[in-house]
């Protein structure tokens, strides 16, 4: 178990790495691929930091192996969740007015090559699900003893994230529908591979789609 002061670390890496990184991000246009790049330094240090510093193993932020019929069962589901809920939510955020922000940023991607896109959708899968839901999730729910707690606060941190990111709040609750989702799934579950292999799908799924939903 690792002590108050590396819990507290381990916490500001994996919460606010993204933000601490976003003077040197904001340096590439949005359609440059390295911003994406640079998304795989805080996770690297957190994976690190996990080993090296409070030497524990990859089961303590969720990185398990329940056989291959378990995996692909939690796949499934959670892929049919994420895209059933953006299926009967869509219509509802649609009426949001935040002056075509959250469509421009999308759009930008039909600016990258498909593989351009699936590396931006895997390092999405993979860095903002260990961040926030493998490593500050069981972090926080050790310091807490409460999985709500975990997950109010883990959630909340990455929504407020994209906010940063200067979105309008009215885009920022178009965050808030899958953010939701996968902390839900990670709390049922705990299984960290599962569920970046949702993410990276989900995403994988709107971006190579992308300039369907634009012609819609």
């Amino acid at each position: 178990m690792p002590s108050r002061s590396e819990r507290a670390i381990g916490l500001t890496l994996s919460l606010f790495g993204f933000g601490l990184l976003r003077p040197l991000s904001q340096r590439f246009e949005e359609t440059d691929i390295r911003r994406h790049v640079l998304k795989w330094l805080p996770a690297v240090l957190v994976a690190g930091y996990v080993k090296l510093v409070e030497g524990r193993d990859a089961a303590s932020v969720g990185l398990r192996w329940d056989g291959p019929r378990t995996f692909l069962r939690r796949v499934a589901v959670g892929l049919a969740v994420m895209l059933g809920a953006n299926v009967v939510v869509q219509p509802l955020l649609d009426r949001l007015d935040d002056g075509g922000e959250f469509e421009a940023d999308i759009a930008a991607f039909t600016e990258l090559g498909y593989c351009e896109r699936l590396f931006a959708a895997l390092t999405a899968g993979v860095t903002e699900e260990l961040l926030f839901r493998g490593y500050a999730f069981e972090r926080l729910e050790e310091w807490s003893d409460s999985d709500g707690v975990a997950a109010t606060v883990s959630t909340v941190v990455f929504v407020l994230l994209h906010r940063g990111e200067t979105w309008s709040w009215q885009s920022v609750l178009r965050i808030s529908q899958p953010a939701a989702i996968t902390t839900a799934l990670y709390a049922r579950w705990r299984d960290l591979l599962a569920l970046m292999t949702v993410h990276a799908l989900n995403d994988a799924i709107g971006l190579l789609l992308v300039e369907r939903f634009e012609e819609s």
